[in-house]
């Protein structure tokens, strides 16, 4: 990753990390899971960082896969409680 692509990666953490932080909070109770999805949430980011959408779309994008990703953990805890079997 090049210097400009990590600069822009440090003022979108800068920008949206409390934000985020925030909007997970309020989905996800335990506080060190919340880190963990805000962590992913910015590893993915890094990984993806030259698919990017346009500044206008990013913070839309990245709150929607925050949402995918809290999403995605609550349909793993429903199915490893049983609860898709118990039907």
């Amino acid at each position: 990753m090049d210097r400009l692509m990590t600069e822009a990666l440090e003022q979108i953490w800068n920008e949206l990390a409390e934000k985020l932080r925030g909007f997970i909070r309020r989905r996800v109770s335990d506080p060190a899971e919340a880190e963990d999805i805000l962590q992913d949430v910015f590893l993915k980011l890094a990984r993806r960082a030259d698919e990017l959408p346009a500044p206008a779309k990013l913070q839309g994008w990245i709150f929607l896969i925050t949402r995918n990703k809290i999403m995605a953990l609550r349909v793993l805890e429903w199915v490893n409680w049983g609860h898709f079997w118990a039907r």
